[in-house]
């Protein structure tokens, strides 16, 4: 660990750090003789803790501990001070100092207020590392279930900002010995993230590149691993990709060589070579999918039933996985939707029958609104109301207010008040009509209250707007 003693007086500086070497033999210790060189050194030297004295010319402890606090919020601080002050103790409390020390003080004490900040700190820091490696493998199981969505997108952008691409690799069958390489060798590569999951007999190992990766990078690093390893272990390896959408895809190339190798053993690595017969799979499952997005049922079903009887079944698993995730997109919400591992015809035609259910209902959702909007395109001008509307698309006004707010993102008056300022910001800039014309133009009958409502969303008058726009 790292530590930086704050202190003007220049023996008691050196009488401590001398102490803290002799007794802390892993600490590295830095000094500052006030608070402006503090803050500055606890930006370069980024301690774990610091020890800081309270009053010193200048910037004081206090000050400089708050400062220090607001670059790095997680730093922790041991107050050492001549003064045994209870306004001093308050004021270091209220910024979350813990440990106070009164000068001069016993040894036994100085030892056991650093004991027990370490001790904190790597408490935290191990908190900080299961957290990091459950939400890694959580990352890492979403992708692999096809479960594109925005706790996913977050996990990445909290944990993997820096990655430009990312591709899988499935290596089988592993063994414990195997696993325990494969896990060392991850730990010492650490040029980019690397995710690991073993299942079974069979590990799952995702690269996550801060470059744009090709598929000789790919070769490479699976050679790397086969000689790595003492068995006859596969390695399959999927297609980079650089869309987090497409790292799903990746992971069942992944799965489709290991297979392939596996099956003809020939070849210890390499990506999975199309066969015969599976370009027909490939154009009968795009037919499903098309089939199943337009919410053709009996169609669908037909679909389903042919492509189970060509499909093994990580290719079902794999097809499964692609339909959650295009409703998903679709916005249709499939958490409590799973099929079993071995699920049957009879299981997938009640799959398909719900899934076509959603998307027509979904449909109806959107011709509803689509007849919504032209109305209000063509009656903007005048007073409409939500009753009004819901009259017109022949649903309850409650009904259509909660279907048009889900489908839109926003309120029926929401979604008027901004097609009529759009309006009024047209004829603006045309500059063809006097305020009080353009107000009536787009529904409003009094001018005073289009100025304010225009106001409130655009932070400018309508001639401040006109008057900036036609500069």
């Amino acid at each position: 660990m790292k530590t930086i003693i704050v202190e003007d007086e220049y023996l008691e500086r050196k009488a401590m750090r001398k102490f803290l070497e002799e007794s802390f033999t892993d600490l590295t210790v830095e000094e500052a003789p006030n608070g402006r060189i503090a803050i500055e050194q606890a930006r370069e030297f980024h301690p774990d803790f610091m020890i800081v004295d309270i009053r010193m010319p200048g910037i004081d402890g206090l000050e400089a501990i708050k400062t220090i606090q607001q670059q790095a919020p997680q730093m922790k601080f041991i107050i050492a001070s001549a003064y045994d002050s209870f306004e001093y103790a308050k004021k270091a409390m209220k910024l979350g100092v813990k440990e106070y020390i009164l000068k001069p003080s016993k040894k036994e004490e100085t030892i056991k207020a650093i004991s027990r900040i370490q001790t904190e700190i790597q408490q935290e820091k191990q908190t900080e590392q299961r957290e990091e490696r459950l939400a890694k493998e959580h990352f890492l199981l979403k992708i692999m279930q096809y479960e594109i969505d925005e706790t996913l997108r977050r996990l990445k952008r909290e944990h993997f900002s820096d990655v430009k691409s990312g591709c899988f690799f499935v290596l089988e069958p592993i063994d414990d010995e195997n696993w325990e390489r494969v896990h060392a060798y991850v730990e010492q590569r650490n040029k980019d993230h690397i995710i690991i999951h073993k299942q079974n007999d069979q590990l799952t190992m995702l690269l996550l590149s801060v470059e744009h990766l090709q598929k000789s990078d790919m070769l490479s690093l699976a050679r790397t691993l086969h000689l790595l390893l003492e068995a006859d272990v596969y390695i399959g390896i999927g297609f980079p990709y650089s869309q987090l959408k497409d790292f799903s895809t990746s992971y069942y190339e992944a799965v489709k060589a290991s297979k392939q190798l596996l099956s003809s053993k020939q070849v210890g690595y390499g990506y999975y070579r199309e066969k015969q017969g599976h370009n027909k799979a490939a154009i009968n499952t795009d037919q499903f999918l098309s089939d199943l997005q337009m919410g053709n049922v009996q169609e669908a079903k037909a679909a389903i039933k042919q492509l189970l009887s060509i499909l093994n079944p990580q290719e079902t698993q794999e097809l499964y996985f692609k339909v959650k995730h295009k409703l998903e997109a679709m916005g249709i919400d499939m958490t409590d939707i799973h099929l079993t591992d071995d699920k049957d015809e009879k299981e997938w035609k009640k799959f398909v029958e719900y899934c076509c259910l959603e998307i027509q209902q979904l449909h109806q959702s959107y011709r509803y609104i689509e007849r919504a909007k032209e109305y209000i395109e063509e009656h903007y001008q005048n007073p409409i109301s939500l009753e009004e509307v819901a009259q017109h698309v022949e649903l309850s006004s409650n009904y259509f207010s909660n279907m048009f707010k889900e489908e839109t993102g926003q309120t029926f008056v929401d979604y008027m008040t901004d097609i009529r300022l759009e309006r009024a910001k047209q004829l603006l800039k045309e500059n063809a009509f006097s305020l009080k014309e353009i107000s009536f133009k787009v529904g409003y009958k009094d001018p005073n209250y289009f100025s304010r409502v225009f106001k409130k969303h655009e932070h400018l008058s309508p001639k401040q707007f006109q008057k900036q726009i036609l500069k």
